[in-house]
């Protein structure tokens, strides 16, 4: 479920109708770092929402340890280590809102003494999208002036952000107190609700990243050709940051033969959605709705 679907987020913001104005956005949210942390771990599993409280935070442990001990042998019917499984799950968790490689992923195991050979690794990571545990971003490649290298290595995301706390062992206390790890996680609730959003109006979400370092969080393109471009922070103090990085990537797009977005935005946690005097709005992802 996502934040509109579990009664999360204020709903203020619909991603429909920013694709067909250029107008001011309203909106606020009153839930603070502390609520997406908690948001994050819980995650989005219809029976954690309605029973609420701590008991929900065991809910992602629960599919981790059923994944590792039924669900990874079962898809197949190939028998695979429930210890195995569960190093990779958490080194993938690890890599999450990153672009590692799966070479990468299978070296840092190595480093840490648990050596996998290609195959093998390969083999359980191809489960695991079977029972579509992970769901990666696949990069978006617009026509640019500049020929800068697009990286091809997709983002690495699991279907939900909790999957990845549960891995981790983490809880929101532990989160609050690794800010780059609640980055991620974060980055990761709200890849999987602009996923869902985007497909309830018929678009894809990607992502890009060049040679050059430039970036896109997210793209969001739809069937008949618009498309617009997000960038993720977990705090108010980046979005500047954000919304530079956008506009740059913006000027080197060949609106010629793609257009321009139709928007581009950064997702921040909670507080106040508008427009920004350089046209890009700011968007709690706790506003938004489909």
């Amino acid at each position: 479920m996502t934040l509109f679907e579990s009664g999360d987020s204020s709903e203020d913001v619909s991603l429909a109708s920013l694709f067909g104005s250029e107008g001011e956005v309203e909106g606020v949210s009153n839930k603070d770092i502390e609520d997406i942390a908690w948001l994050c771990c819980r995650g989005g599993w219809p029976r954690g929402v309605s029973i609420g409280g701590e008991a929900a935070l065991e809910i992602p442990f629960e599919y981790v340890n059923a994944v590792c001990s039924e669900d990874i042998s079962r898809v197949d019917g190939v028998r695979r280590d429930a210890q195995y499984a569960r190093l990779i799950i958490r080194e993938y968790a690890r890599c999450t809102s990153t672009m590692a490689s799966l070479n990468t992923m299978r070296a840092n195991l190595a480093k840490r003494g648990d050596s996998f050979s290609k195959e093998t690794f390969n083999a359980y990571i191809a489960a695991l999208r079977k029972i579509y545990a992970i769901e990666d971003l696949k990069p978006w490649a617009p026509s640019l002036h500049a020929r800068s290298r697009i990286v091809k290595t997709p983002a690495r995301f699991f279907c939900d952000p909790s999957i990845s706390v549960a891995a981790l062992g983490a809880s929101p206390e532990l989160l609050l107190q690794d800010v780059s790890t609640l980055g991620m996680v974060f980055e990761s609730l709200c890849i999987r609700d602009l996923r869902v959003y985007a497909e309830a109006i018929n678009g894809r979400a990607m992502r890009y990243n060049d040679s050059t370092g430039l970036e896109a969080d997210a793209v969001i393109e739809l069937r008949d050709g618009r498309y617009a471009l997000f960038e993720v922070k977990l705090g108010a103090a980046f979005v500047d940051q954000g919304a530079a990085s956008l506009l740059k990537l913006v000027s080197k797009l060949n609106t010629e033969v793609i257009g321009s977005p139709a928007f581009c935005a950064v997702i921040v946690p909670g507080g106040y959605a508008y427009k920004r005097d350089d046209g890009v709005y700011v968007l709690p992802i706790t506003c938004l709705a489909q």
